[in-house]
């Protein structure tokens, strides 16, 4: 396929048109304002050289998925490993690290899961059937977290799941970035 953007290069003139500028004398309501209506400005200009799904999948993957989910996630299981029972499974120092060191596996194979999504298509979908695959896996995983009780979960499973929920933030790293690249 064509891409969706010119490969012309513009002039000077047409893009300083393009950019949101701070006025000659700016009050303070133009210095509030200047970030929003910068990225609002940047946001169009993306969208109309390469279409609004892009911006979407950015948003999700980088915004909610790295941003927000990947901070709540970490927070989240380092309290569950190392809160004394009940609340926690009280894990040792070397115990936390074993299974924290296992849970974030999936962050060292970003290339492997691009290569595979790159030579093993799925219905001829390169990207989106692993996507996913990694969001229901992490579903499944953090949903098991949330309604499990840590007094009846092994470390070995908590481990486990981890590995799912670190999975399931990697995969569509990668698939992002490997999209953003072509």
């Amino acid at each position: 396929p064509e891409p969706r953007f010119s490969s012309n290069p513009v002039s000077p003139a047409e893009y300083a048109a393009m950019v949101h500028r701070l006025p000659v004398n700016p009050t303070a309501m133009a210095y509030l304002a200047f970030f929003p209506l910068a990225f609002s400005t940047y946001c169009a200009r993306m969208a109309a050289a390469f279409g609004w799904r892009p911006l979407v999948f950015i948003a999700l993957v980088y915004g909610l998925n790295q941003g927000l989910g990947e901070s709540l996630s970490f927070f989240a299981s380092q309290y569950l490993l190392t809160d004394a029972p009940p609340a926690g499974l009280g894990l040792s120092p070397r115990r936390f690290a074993a299974v924290d060191g296992f849970a974030n596996i999936p962050w060292q194979m970003k290339s492997a899961f691009g290569l595979l999504s790159d030579m093993c298509p799925i219905r001829g979908l390169r990207r989106t059937p692993y996507i996913t695959i990694a969001a229901v896996a992490g579903s499944a995983a953090f949903a098991t977290l949330a309604v499990g009780n840590p007094a009846i979960l092994a470390p070995s499973l908590v481990a486990l799941l981890l590995l799912f929920a670190n999975f399931s933030m990697a995969s569509p790293d990668v698939m992002i970035d490997a999209a953003m690249a072509e």
